[in-house]
């Protein structure tokens, strides 16, 4: 192995620093005296400490029950004014062929994850179809419903 590895990592060390600066360290060592002292009356925003514990304590009040609230589930929402399929259009077509398969889209892509597993990505192809006629007209009438399902699984095969 060429020294490259060795002159990138030495140019990464120099971009870390070592240590605080003396500066900083007479802050921190100020700061921890102050609050070991107990002198301390007021929190970095200008207010005292017990008002921005009990700012903070609504704040998170305020988070849970909203975060409890959108959680719940409801009931289905009562509709009051359901309008019934008028009867003609349900005796109008007769079903004559119903029919409904699965196919992949694409190849699947084989990719290895954080934790170690080989994952398979496919997209997966749900296809309903359904042909009625039209008593009237003697029309055919295809409707297909094509749902794309993305699916991601570990798999032991390469």
């Amino acid at each position: 192995m060429d020294d490259s590895l060795k002159k990138l990592e030495a140019q990464l060390e120099t971009l870390s620093p070592r240590g605080l600066s003396n500066d900083a360290e007479t802050r921190c060592h100020d700061l921890l005296d102050e609050l070991a002292s107990g002198k301390v009356s007021q929190s970095p925003i200008g207010w005292s400490w017990k008002v921005t514990s009990i700012a903070a304590s609504i704040v998170l009040l305020i988070g849970m029950s909203s975060g409890w609230w959108l959680g719940q589930s409801r009931g289905a929402v009562p509709v009051s004014q359901v309008e019934a399929e008028p009867d003609y259009l349900a005796s109008a077509f007769d079903l004559v062929d119903e029919r409904s398969w699965m196919q992949v889209d694409g190849a699947p892509q084989l990719y290895l994850s954080a934790n170690g597993e080989i994952t398979e990505l496919r997209t997966e192809l749900d296809i309903s179809e359904e042909t009625v006629v039209h008593r009237d007209s003697g029309r055919l009438v295809t409707v297909r419903v094509t749902t794309r399902l993305p699916v991601e699984e570990a798999t032991n095969q390469f």
